[in-house]
């Protein structure tokens, strides 16, 4: 039994060990099914995880804020967003351009991986799969249920925690959620109250909701008094599409890569600056560091 668990343990090292640095931020080339292996291999060790799932807007204010690179530097970076995989497609194709006929390589790539971009599923990949928040959250419940552990929704606006553990609770009616809480309006990364009810819960997974880059940072600031074992990941906007706050895109705008288009559309004055970095800001910043 003992030869069977050290073999697991070998084979979760081995599965994510590569990964790809984009704009300087090391982004792990690992499928879903193996993040949850890596999940489940942390809690089985009584250990603790910040995990990360990364995209555009992530990487172009990393660029700026100087304390949420110095984070992503230390947590668990899963790709999240079509263009993150594209940034690894183009990095790939160019590693090897140097010179003065590599810029002209490069250019090449750049204008004719943009064209791709429809047909990321089948062509874009280096990164084995997106691994988006929102849907990494269901299959993280469903281990949770079935492994017993404790949950614990932190974030999102007044009554949207709450409203999102009732809603999972349909699904999952075995799940052990152990709190769910706005936690409030977060201006300090310094929050005795909160970590408080986190030791007293005990919760196997942390869900925080506040925002990036805020709630990279709470969990990086508060991750060692925090109990063990414990997965935190940010999920961003997930509870409002829980919660049914906000309407995801249809599954057909998502296959494409559109998901940004469509948030665009319901939060025209929310969504336009974070379009513009997504869509123009990031590819040109990935270009230049390419050279």
């Amino acid at each position: 039994m003992k030869k069977t668990d050290k073999s697991g343990k070998e084979e979760v090292k081995a599965k994510i060990k590569n990964k790809m640095s984009i704009l300087k931020v090391p982004v792990f080339k690992v499928s879903k099914k193996n993040f949850l292996k890596k999940v489940r291999f942390t809690i089985s060790q009584n250990q603790q995880l910040q995990a990360s799932t990364v995209n555009p807007e992530f990487l172009v204010e990393a660029q700026k804020d100087r304390e949420f690179f110095k984070i992503l530097q230390q947590t668990f970076n899963v790709p999240d967003g079509v263009g993150v995989l594209w940034a690894g497609y183009f990095k790939e194709k160019t590693r090897k351009a140097r010179g003065y006929l590599g810029h002209f390589r490069r250019m090449f790539w750049f204008l004719f991986s943009l064209i791709l971009v429809p047909f990321w599923q089948k062509i874009f990949n280096v990164f084995p799969e997106k691994i988006s928040g929102s849907d990494i959250f269901w299959d993280l419940l469903t281990l949770a249920e079935r492994k017993k552990w404790r949950v614990f929704l932190l974030g999102g606006g007044r009554g949207v925690a709450k409203l999102t553990a009732q809603k999972i609770k349909i699904r999952f009616p075995q799940l052990k959620v152990v709190e769910a809480t706005s936690g409030g309006v977060i201006e300090k990364l310094k929050t005795p109250h909160l970590v408080k009810k986190i030791q007293i819960t005990q919760p196997q997974l942390l869900f925080v909701a506040f925002g990036s880059p805020k709630q990279e940072k709470w969990i990086a600031y508060n991750l060692k008094n925090l109990p063990k074992p414990l997965v935190a990941i940010g999920v961003g906007g997930t509870f409002d599409f829980v919660a049914g706050k906000i309407r995801r895109a249809p599954k057909i705008m998502r296959s494409l890569g559109l998901e940004w288009f469509w948030r665009l559309i319901l939060e025209p004055k929310k969504r336009l600056k974070r379009i513009w970095i997504a869509v123009f800001v990031f590819p040109w910043l990935v270009f230049k560091d390419s050279a």
